[in-house]
């Protein structure tokens, strides 16, 4: 189907135009949809029938599904099923060094279907927010008087549960319980909605300024201390995906986790999972506001 379509994610304006596939029910993608405005980014979607990559040159960098190459001043990137010459294709990316936020996205008629995941993933939508001096932070966010408060740690750590407790036990609300994207707006850091939601289910735009972020252990009893910037810093770049493949977005993501680290508190609550660690991280915002 030929159209267009615009989204608005972190301030950023996202224009696709071209092959569009209906957009799936039940994804957070439409969410960010407006109506049409001056772009930041645009993504143009070309339909094939197959989908060849070149075999006589050596990826720079690869994963299982996904290979990029660098051709000329061009950065090709395939994502694939299968890795012969004519196989399962899946989503060929490409665009000029020179020019990152004007994209060609070319799809296979086979299995593709545009939702938050794909899209997202296909177009290295982590790598353009870092050009544009954002970065996609993994942490749950509820907001608390009008501002956020960011749960980040490792898989399985308790994010969201710390976000339900605060959800009953503070009367804050969860905004999202899997990934948010930090962006500095008149020289305070915000956290806006992505298109993400995780297990939680949980998705929303929004655009709130950071009150605190906050890391978390899991302990016999509650324990908060805020970091020093240095490995404030360090632990924003450890929970933060980062095309590793490009040493100018590590680069930038090291820059956003210094300044985020550097405005706004930053803690480590080893805490239970229950009432009394919301009571103590309350205490310690309030005594530090």
């Amino acid at each position: 189907m030929q159209t267009e379509r615009f989204y608005q994610i972190g301030g950023l304006i996202f224009r696709f135009f071209g092959w569009l596939p209906r957009a799936e029910d039940g994804n957070y993608l439409p969410l960010f949809q407006i109506t049409e405005q001056k772009p930041d980014i645009e993504i143009c979607v070309c339909l094939k029938e197959t989908l060849d990559f070149p075999v006589d040159v050596l990826p720079e960098w690869e994963e299982p599904y996904v290979r990029s190459l660098r051709i000329g001043d061009e950065i090709h990137r395939y994502y694939r099923k299968d890795w012969k010459p004519i196989g399962a294709d899946y989503a060929h990316l490409f665009y000029a060094l020179d020019t990152p936020q004007l994209r060609t996205l070319e799809l296979c008629d086979r299995g593709f279907s545009l939702n938050e995941k794909q899209i997202l993933a296909t177009i290295s939508s982590e790598e353009l927010f870092l050009h544009f001096g954002r970065s996609v932070l993994h942490s749950a966010c509820v907001e608390y008087d009008g501002e956020a408060v960011l749960f980040s740690g490792v898989s399985g750590i308790g994010k969201s549960t710390q976000a339900r407790l605060w959800e009953t036990f503070a009367g804050a609300s969860v905004k999202n319980g899997d990934r948010n994207l930090l962006r500095r707006i008149e020289n305070k850091e915000y956290a806006c909605g992505l298109p993400y939601a995780g297990t939680s289910g949980i998705c929303n735009d929004y655009e709130l300024p950071i009150r605190a972020i906050v890391f978390l252990g899991q302990a016999k009893e509650n324990t908060i201390r805020r970091l020093a910037q240095k490995d404030a810093a360090k632990l924003l770049l450890s929970q933060s995906p980062v095309p590793n493949w490009d040493a100018q977005s590590i680069g930038r993501a090291m820059d956003v986790a210094v300044r985020v680290a550097s405005s706004v508190p930053v803690y480590f609550l080893n805490c239970l999972p229950d009432v009394s660690a919301v009571e103590l991280l309350q205490q310690t915002l309030k005594k530090e506001s």
